[in-house]
């Protein structure tokens, strides 16, 4: 190995030559002898050459895709143990959760100071750690989420918004299916999110993936999250999940009674079939059933062919099938298992009351379509109000068939009845080959970019997507 002066050594590395001309003139005048490299091979080149580098300087982006922690990785690998900082321009809360959860010795951003830079090389080569005050801000950031998201968390997020499918992960990373769920569902809580578009778009805003790859995302997982028909041998096909769940153990939309969409809130105030917000007074959603309605989630969400259950259906399933259940993560879960040795898992990802998940890992709760209207007296008055059965689950306990009040946030599992030979499809994959249109915010626009304003947008036309300026 080879020696250089007196002066400190520091390694710096960066893929821009104008940044390092720069660090070595600023570093030079206080003090150091700077060696400078463009890539990771150079780099290493130069580690092992010189014995007396004190502190290596490293971009988190070098040439050849390089990602800086993986050179890091391979310093460390090689013997080479000095003190690492991070310099570096990316502040998405991607990368900066990745360096909360590296071992460098200090970050600093090239949107800080210089002088922040220069105390991170005094602190690290006195053997301590040194985090710039933008950094430590953005990290305040990363705590709007429930929780530090591991960095196979991370990595799993990263091949998602690469469009992987969770098989093609689990294959890559060495994982079993029942893993990446578990890593799904991290993301998805500590992002706070109630699913996981809801949260790919939660990771986009904090900038933790970039917006094409946020979009990418979203198709694929709207895609991959699509239902599949379970043939049972029963007079409906089951949905292998809840209606918007992104895979069969995780928890999909709650949804009160003939409402459509999911919400935060779920009481009488909120509850849109009240008259005048009344518990007892409900305005019209039908004679017995909402299946296959205009009030039926499932077929406004997935179309033709879908839709809720009706109870004789629900009592068929419990009749016909076995059912056991099994403790898992994030959710435990009952199975139903056919003569035909098909089967369905429902999780017991509990219901929603007020703003909070009620029973959460200990009870199921899945709307069928079919209601009774109830009628009776109060306070001298006669009321009427919807009252519909529901499909009740939970640990140590038969699935039982009983009526609940309308206003409460429950799964919803779909039943496909469309001809065989289209089974699964719903009508978002059928539209799929059309060209949809999108704000960067994901809001679609329509199918032309024809007299939209001026300025970016997405367009989705089958698995391909890509960004458009419009003039």
């Amino acid at each position: 190995m080879t020696t250089t002066t007196e002066m400190p050594v520091l390694l710096v590395v960066d893929d821009h030559p104008i940044v390092l001309e720069g660090l070595e003139s600023v570093l030079t005048k206080v003090g150091y002898k700077v060696l400078s490299a463009t890539s990771a091979a150079k780099a290493m080149n130069l580690a092992c050459h010189y014995s007396d580098i004190e502190v290596f300087i490293i971009d988190m982006s070098l040439m050849s895709a390089t990602d800086g922690l993986d050179f890091v990785n391979a310093l460390r690998e090689a013997g080479l143990m000095q003190p690492v900082i991070i310099y570096t321009m990316h502040e998405e809360l991607w990368h900066i959760s990745m360096l909360l959860d590296s071992k460098v010795q200090g970050v600093v951003l090239k949107g800080d100071d210089l002088c922040e830079l220069q105390t991170a090389i005094r602190r690290v080569r006195s053997g301590g750690s040194y985090f710039s005050t933008l950094f430590a801000g953005l990290c305040q950031d990363i705590k709007q989420t429930k929780g530090l998201m591991s960095r196979k968390d991370l990595e799993v997020l990263r091949r998602l918004s690469d469009g992987e499918t969770s098989q093609q992960i689990a294959c890559a990373l060495g994982l079993g299916s029942k893993a990446i769920e578990y890593h799904r569902s991290n993301i998805i809580k500590k992002l706070g999110a109630k699913n996981m578009t809801e949260a790919i778009s939660r990771a986009f805003q904090l900038g933790m993936i970039p917006c094409l790859a946020a979009f990418t995302l979203i198709c694929a997982q709207a895609a991959e999250s699509e239902p599949q028909s379970v043939d049972l041998g029963l007079s409906v096909r089951w949905a292998d999940r809840n209606l918007n769940a992104p895979a069969p153990l995780e928890a999909g939309d709650f949804y009160a009674f003939g409402e459509t969409s999911s919400k935060d809130y779920y009481d009488w105030s909120t509850y849109e079939h009240c008259i005048n917000g009344s518990w007892y007074q409900h305005t019209y959603i039908g004679e017995e059933s909402i299946a296959g309605t205009e009030f039926d989630a499932a077929y406004v969400t997935l179309g033709e062919g879908w839709r809720m259950p009706v109870v004789e259906e629900v009592e068929e399933l419990i009749e016909t099938c076995t059912y056991e259940c099994f403790e898992a993560e994030p959710y435990g879960y009952i199975r139903f298992t056919a003569p035909n040795n098909a089967y369905i898992d429902i999780p017991f990802v509990g219901y929603m009351s007020l703003g909070r998940v009620v029973y959460e890992n200990t009870q199921g709760s899945v709307w069928s379509g079919s209601f009774i209207v109830d009628e009776g007296e109060f306070e001298d008055m006669v009321y009427y109000m919807n009252a519909p059965l529901f499909f009740g689950l939970a640990t140590y306990y038969d699935p039982f068939i009983e009526e609940s009040s309308v206003q409460l946030g429950f799964q919803i599992r779909p039943v496909y009845t469309g001809a065989v030979g289209v089974e699964g499809i719903s009508a978002t994959a059928a539209a799929a080959t059309s060209p949809e249109v999108y704000t960067l915010e994901g809001i679609k626009v329509g199918t032309s970019t024809d007299g939209l304003p001026t300025g970016i947008y997405i367009v989705r036309q089958g698995s391909e997507v890509r960004k458009i300026a419009v003039r």
